[in-house]
């Protein structure tokens, strides 16, 4: 019998379609049964629309087999390619019970963890439900036959006796969203997530549980208003905030429900084409070394579409830092969480363009935003966030005392594909190299080989030097990337 077992999933999304879903399965060492087999629920909605394109398989044959069969399945399962298996283990899918099975040899022993379960789908993330079984054929062996006439027991209560053996569990696998499902509906379905992972352990703060939800109670409030500036607001939080809380208060399982169908939601939201409180601006970062230390230089646009000139602009900084500006601005530091420049002389009028605007600070630079403002003076940062318009840019954040080398991987990774996501990076090709580089950096610290690690960050390093001379992508990328990656590399290097 299995008295528990786990089931961990991490999810990478490659762009513009897949979604891979990869797989770790414990079997609990309090249990009296080896794992022979487990399954994950695929059942399709009633008016969802599927898509197969480019659904990737581990054998020719299990390909076939899915080609020829799934139009006779279509309406019943989610399209799904099982991409990879651990050595002596198959995947299936089950008609009859609309899953995904997992059968193999070696079983997975009590207290034993077997990784390298794979399926791939368009599917977005979501909560789904999976059963670890034994290896039933011995225990069928000592059950009577169903024909044998002299037992009084039915069929009914031997497959009760079988599935008793079973442990039930849930884990994140793919969902396809009915047709006719909106925002709202599909906001409702992501704060369901968000309050399942805090009960799964999936999200094990409930500060974090309450400030997640609040930002999709927030964004779905705004949008029954009509308003998806103030939703996308909220729902880009989730984006920033998930990429700091998933280095612990955070699971990769409630990393790819509220990552992906967050951005899969922002996708939707209609764009504004209005301008904000009559102002619209650009804002775009240098990131350079100075004495050793990081200065971020900033230029503001202010579009010619505004009836306002700029004369408040705010940048997110929790750091101890310097700043200049040009003539006629001033600046100051507003609750240790901004920092302001501010002018009454010399604003920037509608369809011109301002620089010299610096921070500088021992940093790090991470993806975060810049508030611009009209000659209003903003009175807290809630009226500065709430009256401003916003600009998605590199901005400085306190390094660490100390850090954790594969979790800070997973962050630049975030950021690579952020950058893309965000217009910063020209080609997905560009993109997935990064990520192989960051990616294979990481399985060498994990390996406890952070020497190589280093040798592969210093090649890293070189190829984005290469990049942004090609403008392969935009200085916030570079700045992005290479700096926090020199600051790793010296990490593992003991400087």
């Amino acid at each position: 019998m299995i008295k528990k077992a786990e089931i961990t999933c991490k999810v990478l999304h490659q762009e513009p379609g897949l979604f891979f879903y990869r797989y770790a399965v414990l079997n609990d060492k309090s249990s009296n049964g080896k794992i022979f087999s487990f399954d994950i629920d695929v059942t399709l909605g009633t008016e969802a629309l599927i898509d197969t394109t480019g659904l990737q398989f581990y054998n020719i044959f299990l390909r076939d087999l899915f080609s020829k069969g799934y139009s006779f399945w279509e309406r019943k399962v989610i399209p799904v390619g099982i991409s990879h298996v651990p050595n002596g283990w198959d995947g299936s899918i089950n008609l009859s019970t609309l899953r995904i099975d997992f059968s193999g040899f070696p079983e997975i022993e009590a207290g034993n963890k077997i990784y390298g379960f794979e399926i791939n789908c368009i599917g977005l993330p979501a909560i789904r439900k999976t059963t670890f079984s034994i290896a039933k054929d011995i225990v069928i062996d000592q059950l009577p036959s169903i024909e044998d006439t002299s037992y009084a027991m039915t069929e009914e209560q031997m497959d009760s006796i079988l599935s008793s053996l079973d442990y039930n569990s849930f884990t994140v696998g793919p969902n396809i969203f009915n047709e006719n499902f909106g925002c709202i509906e599909i906001i409702d379905s992501v704060i369901s997530y968000t309050n399942r992972s805090f009960v799964f352990g999936w999200i094990n703060q409930e500060a974090a549980k309450n400030k997640y939800e609040t930002y999709l109670t927030n964004a779905r409030a705004s949008l029954q208003q009509g308003d998806s500036l103030h939703a996308r607001v909220n729902l880009e939080n989730i984006l920033r905030e998930v990429d700091i809380d998933s280095s612990g208060a955070i699971t990769s399982e409630a990393y790819a429900l509220l990552r992906y169908n967050t951005e899969y939601l922002l996708a939707f939201l209609p764009e504004v084409t209005e301008p904000r409180n009559d102002l619209t601006a650009k804002a775009s970062a240098e990131v350079t070394t100075v004495n050793g230390v990081l200065q971020y230089s900033y230029t503001i646009t202010n579009e010619a579409v505004s009836s306002q000139s700029a004369a408040n602009i705010y940048v997110e900084d929790t750091t101890t830092s310097t700043t200049s500006a040009p003539v006629n601005w001033r600046t100051e530091k507003v609750q240790n969480k901004l920092d302001r420049f501010y002018t009454a002389a010399n604003p920037i009028t509608a369809g011109t363009t301002q620089s010299g605007y610096t921070v500088t600070s021992n940093s790090l630079p991470v993806i975060g935003k810049v508030y611009v403002l009209s000659e209003r003076f903003a009175v807290d940062t809630t009226d500065i966030k709430t009256n401003s318009y916003e600009v998605t840019t590199v901005v400085p954040s306190q390094r660490p005392a100390q850090i954790n080398a594969s979790a800070f991987i997973d962050s630049m990774i975030s950021y690579n594909n952020r950058a893309y996501a965000l217009g910063w990076m020209q080609y997905y090709w560009v993109r997935d190299n990064n990520y192989y580089q960051l990616n294979n950096a990481k399985t060498m610290i994990n390996m406890n080989v952070p020497a190589s690690a280093v040798v592969i960050l210093t090649a890293f390093e070189g190829w984005l030097d290469t990049c942004m001379s090609q403008s392969y992508f935009n200085k916030e990328t570079y700045g992005l990337l290479k700096y926090n990656s020199i600051y790793l590399r010296e990490k593992l290097s003991g400087q």
